[in-house]
């Protein structure tokens, strides 16, 4: 990918609406080792299905793909679609990392 093309996708993720393939697209290019894999209902994860201690804030969450870096750690990349009235400052970021690593 060329450098005026990958500052277009980033400026068109980061300054528009939220749009799930164009988010997917974006990772796939910044990721290289990422494995499309989503979760194994192959769509989205609601309800009981969400860890208890985040159900009230997240709504839906659903996995783009698994990332394993050089060292072998694997990491899920996830959209996330939070409860009506959360707002995104109120999130401890510290929350999002141990609810990626459960």
């Amino acid at each position: 990918m060329k450098f005026y093309e990958a500052k277009n996708i980033i400026r068109d993720i980061f300054e528009s609406s939220f749009d799930k393939p164009k988010y997917a697209y974006f990772i796939k290019n910044l990721l290289k080792n990422l494995e499309e894999k989503p979760f194994g209902n192959g769509g989205a994860y609601t309800g009981n299905f969400i860890p208890r201690a985040y159900q009230s804030v997240i709504r839906k969450m659903e996995r783009i793909g698994k990332f394993e870096d050089a060292e072998g750690n694997l990491t899920d990349v996830l959209v996330v679609e939070l409860q009506k009235n959360i707002p995104l400052n109120t999130l401890e970021p510290r929350s999002v990392i141990l609810f990626a690593g459960t």
